[in-house]
């Protein structure tokens, strides 16, 4: 969630789809017959968090992806939330992260995958017990992955990856970081294709897969853009993509050195469509919000929204709620939805919940 959460709380604090709900100034592209308005609750007030970037549920567990007291995660014991450890040193050694970037969790073999983007590392844990430790007897693999630069997730025997792979939005690599397989047209405006990085910055997403590793989605940070995929065979295939509208900011690269840098503008009417996603086995949530940043400036009670699919990419329903998230991790299992938000931009962030059917 690099870019994108430092993004979005500087302004707060097959088909395609053209029907759109207005909700306050937010756009929505799926019927408000189907969303049902949920209550969040301030929860574990216990739990001091800095900024979530991410929230996950690892046995019975709530893992929060958040940098704090040198630590980069916060395990909370949801049968005893008295019950808090931090773990994820920042460091070198052996078992230490530089920065921890996303995470996965598959509960069929029990295998916690930690993805540090500094170190380009993809690192595998056992989980015992509901038990998240990081040293020797619980590491099962480490994966070198020195020439990707985005998400690198575990798929199988190999590696999804999102960036800018000549013109296509996705690659699938092995254990050696080569690229398998390139796929994925952006639907959208293409004239900034061939400016590489810069590209990818524009139409950055968020890119999550299914626990059972068969499956993975990616949703647009800044345009209006969600993808579904499946395994087929030793390739993949897209199952349904929902596109409603390009970012409007503007890509750039400059010499700097012996090197390039890459970038982009906003404005006001950059908006903010998909800010978070989560997988669990079933299904695919959706966090959408739908406002520009001329919007989040004006402030006051705007709602987001959880939408949720199957992973065939099928919309199914959808929950409001008009407390704004930054992040957020779904409990099936319980019926809850635990999130991350900053009522203030003076303010701590603090750990929400709600319940839902």
């Amino acid at each position: 969630m690099t870019f994108f959460l430092k993004l979005f709380i500087a302004f707060v604090l097959v088909g395609i789809n053209n029907s759109c709900t207005q909700a306050g100034n937010n756009r929505i592209y799926f019927p408000a017959s189907k969303m049902t308005g949920v209550n969040f609750k301030p929860t574990f007030p216990n739990v001091f968090v800095g900024i979530p970037r991410d929230l996950y549920i690892v046995e019975n567990n709530l893992m929060i992806l958040d940098e704090y007291e040198g630590k980069q995660l916060t395990l909370v014991d949801l049968n005893k939330p008295s019950n808090v450890q931090r773990l994820g040193t920042k460091g070198q050694g052996p078992n230490d992260f530089l920065r921890i970037s996303n995470l996965s969790y598959n509960p069929q073999n029990g295998t916690l995958h930690v993805f540090d983007e500094y170190a380009r590392r993809q690192s595998s844990y056992s989980v015992k017990d509901r038990k998240v430790v990081f040293n020797d007897a619980n590491l099962r693999k480490k994966t070198l992955l020195e020439n990707t630069i985005y998400n690198v997730i575990p798929f199988g025997d190999l590696f999804v990856t999102n960036g800018n792979f000549d013109g296509k939005q996705f690659a699938l690599l092995n254990e050696k970081a080569e690229v398998v397989e390139k796929f994925g047209i952006f639907p959208g405006n293409k004239d900034a294709i061939n400016t590489g990085v810069a590209f990818y910055l524009l139409n950055q997403n968020r890119l999550v897969v299914n626990p059972q590793e068969t499956h993975f989605a990616a949703a647009g940070f800044m345009n209006d853009h969600l993808v579904f995929y499946g395994k087929k065979g030793d390739s993949v295939e897209k199952l349904k993509e929902y596109f409603n509208y390009d970012t409007e900011a503007t890509p750039s690269v400059r010499d700097q050195g012996k090197g390039k840098l890459y970038g982009y503008s906003e404005n006001e009417n950059t908006m903010r469509a998909y800010i978070d996603v989560y997988a669990t086995e079933t299904h695919l949530y959706a966090l959408y919000l739908g406002l520009s940043n001329a919007d989040l400036q004006k402030g006051g009670n705007s709602p987001c929204y959880i939408l949720k699919f199957d992973w065939n990419g099928n919309f199914i329903s959808g929950y409001k709620s008009d407390v704004l998230l930054l992040s957020f991790a779904v409990d099936e299992t319980n019926g809850k939805i635990y999130a991350a938000t900053r009522p203030s931009i003076d303010s701590e962030s603090i750990l929400v919940e709600c319940c839902f059917e």
